[in-house]
This record gives C-alpha cells, sequence and structure tokens, in this order.
C-alpha cells in the first residue's frame, strides 16, 4: 500500500471489517490483520504465481525503503 493515498484505501478497508474478514490492530499506524489464518492462507492461495511474485517484490522494496537496517535483511530476502 505504500504510495496509495489513505482516501484510497478506505472503503477496501472498511468493507473487509463490515465482512467481518479482516481488522485493525494498533492506533496510530493500523495494521490489518485477518479474523482467521484460513482466511489469510485461502486469500494468498487465490493469487496466480506471477501476482504474488510481484507483489513480494514491491513488498521487500517497501520494507528496504521504510527500514534501511540491516535487521530486516533477512525478512526482505
Amino acid at each position: 500500500v505504500i504510495g496509495q493515498e489513505r482516501a484510497a484505501l478506505e472503503m477496501p478497508l472498511v468493507a473487509l471489517q463490515e465482512a467481518e474478514i479482516a481488522f485493525p490492530r494498533g492506533t496510530v499506524d493500523p495494521e490489518y490483520v485477518f479474523k482467521h489464518v484460513t482466511m489469510r492462507e485461502a486469500a494468498y492461495n487465490t493469487l496466480v504465481q506471477k501476482r504474488r511474485k510481484e507483489l513480494h517484490l514491491q513488498t521487500a522494496r517497501a520494507m528496504a525503503s521504510l527500514y534501511p537496517s540491516d535487521e530486516y535483511a533477512p525478512l526482505i530476502a
């Protein structure tokens, strides 16, 4: 979600909450988590491999820009 306006994310996140699929955790910069691990796994497994790789790369780049220390290098790898 890096680079996206918060307003663009609000409606989809509200829809996930209303459907009781995902919920915010934290208050300042909330992190959204799935209600059940099986829901998370089902959502992840519906991604085709090419799209999954794209999302992994975007996530790694975002983490590297947000957390430049070596502490996150193993997770990014």
